[in-house]
């Protein structure tokens, strides 16, 4: 059975398959050289051996709702992407960086097209590009009908799509904020300050997507500090399912001509952690849903802890059918703090081995109970306070506006040393081949790397006197946010 659906998955022209790094990857392509990428894709998936494809370019520009008066336009915009080198990441470093690879999308392009507009373009893919959409057996791979792709308008929609469809099984993506406007392509001047970067990318992608994709999102923002005002750290996605999806695809394909009455369709593969065989083409229907679509935001914002514990053991139910059940809950008597104690309790005891098939029953059983997990939903907020601490001064310590006062800190502290202090030091640093370059040619100090001296004679001091660094970072909190910091056998902890 499990081939069956292997073979029907890649004849079918209109799924794109890719292996997961491609989602973070740097393309730098338009929006119509990124839709016809996908196109170009999902042929060569069913035709692995195939060098060449052919496309009527008139064809594809229809599918695309475009103008074809200007196929000149839309044929250059292809030619220019032979030899484009694509940016694929290959391996996160322990350092916190990445490690790419740099691949040639096309290796050649045969273009033929006549005064009408008429004709095609025959692509070969460069043979090192292949490996990230054909050799998915054994890795971590996604997918999606390349349709969600095409009724994208926005460069930055498309590719936060792909993003987050490839974390769609772990319905959770938590990122830093300045990796996410790198894998988005956006200049480093654009879009700031964070409100800007709201507004145009991540409201009017997921105002888009809910519109038009069989997923969208929510999201929550870290904050360097638990202050508003400060900058923005990381960026967490809530990856839902669309339950208008199933009648928003219906039509696109009535639209196409591909059906005249509503149809079931694998929607995509999903997202195996091995590679085994068996495992790999488990598919999805689409539902034709009668009820109406009530996005999360309707729910009390209290409730956004409680649907994600839910959504961790049942990702399909409709959103306004999981409100209505805590609402009943709501109803019923139970508190916030209860729900979360029995949720808390079935996700502990699933990481444990347990298998919970209906987690609405399970809750309702265990609330009736009145005492399954009694007193969970306390422990695990304390220890999300905890944890959310040591996340936040332990990037606050690495924070650039730090690094600069503890500069200031150590040039302070040199310029104050004593005369003869500073002389021994200077004439020690002379004799440092690596410091060679504080001095010019006759010996003499360069007033550019003063500064530079000064702080390194400061730093010396400090370490000399037993100041560490940590110290000095519960000092520079004091002083600008006023707040008493302390770090007790290796953890923040905030003074009440």
């Amino acid at each position: 059975m499990a081939d069956q659906k292997k073979i029907q998955i890649f004849d079918d022209l209109d799924l794109v398959v890719l292996r997961n790094p491609v989602a973070k990857a740097r393309f730098h392509l338009s929006v119509y050289q990124t839709k016809f990428l996908l196109e170009v894709l999902s042929h060569l998936k069913s035709k692995p051996e195939a060098r060449i494809l052919s496309f009527n370019i008139r064809q594809f520009n229809k599918s695309l709702n475009l103008d074809n008066n200007d196929i000149k336009y839309y044929v250059n915009e292809i030619r220019k992407m032979v030899r484009h080198v694509v940016s694929i990441p290959t391996e996160e470093r322990k350092d916190g960086g990445m490690r790419f690879k740099d691949v040639a999308l096309i290796a050649a392009i045969d273009t033929d097209i006549d005064g009408k507009g008429e004709g095609s373009i025959k692509i070969e893919v460069a043979d090192m590009i292949k490996p990230y959409f054909l050799e998915i057996a054994n890795g971590q791979f996604f997918s999606f009908n390349k349709y969600n792709a095409r009724v994208l308008k926005g460069r930055y929609s498309i590719s936060l799509y792909m993003l987050l469809k490839s974390y769609q099984r772990f319905r959770t993506l938590q990122i830093d904020y300045e990796e996410l406007r790198d894998i988005l392509e956006i200049k480093t001047e654009e879009y700031r300050p964070f409100k800007e970067f709201k507004r145009w990318i991540l409201e009017k992608s997921r105002k888009e997507m809910m519109e038009k994709n069989d997923i969208f999102f929510d999201y929550d923002v870290i904050r360097m500090t638990l202050s508003k005002k400060s900058d923005v750290s990381k960026i967490v996605f809530h990856i839902r399912n669309n339950p208008n999806h199933a009648e928003i695809f219906r039509q696109f394909q009535i639209k196409e001509g591909k059906i005249k009455e509503p149809i079931v369709l694998i929607s995509d593969i999903s997202q195996p952690q091995t590679g085994e065989n068996s495992e790999l083409f488990k598919g999805n229907l689409f539902e034709h849903l009668s009820t109406s679509f009530i996005h999360t935001d309707s729910f009390d914002s209290q409730n956004t802890e409680i649907i994600r514990l839910f959504r961790v053991f049942d990702a399909e139910t409709p959103d306004t059918v999981l409100g209505q059940f805590i609402d009943s809950l709501y109803k019923a008597g139970f508190s916030e703090e209860r729900i979360l104690d029995v949720l808390y309790y079935a996700y502990d005891n699933q990481s444990k081995g347990e298998k919970i098939r209906n987690i609405m029953g399970y809750v309702k059983h265990g609330l009736e109970t009145g005492t399954m997990g009694t007193g969970l939903a306390n422990k695990k907020i304390e220890q999300g306070r905890i944890e959310a601490v040591q996340i936040q001064y332990d990037t606050l310590i690495k924070d650039s506006k730090f690094t600069a006062w503890l500069q200031q800190y150590y040039i302070k502290r040199g310029i104050e040393a004593p005369n003869d202090e500073k002389i021994a030091f200077l004439e020690a640093t002379k004799k440092i081949r690596a410091m060679a370059h504080y001095f010019d040619e006759n010996g003499q100090l360069k007033e550019t790397e003063k500064d530079n001296l000064r702080a390194s004679l400061g730093k010396k001091i400090a370490h000399t006197e037993g100041v560490k660094e940590e110290v000095l970072f519960i000092q520079w909190i004091y002083e600008t946010q006023g707040i008493v910091l302390k770090k007790i056998k290796n953890k923040w902890e905030v003074a009440s």
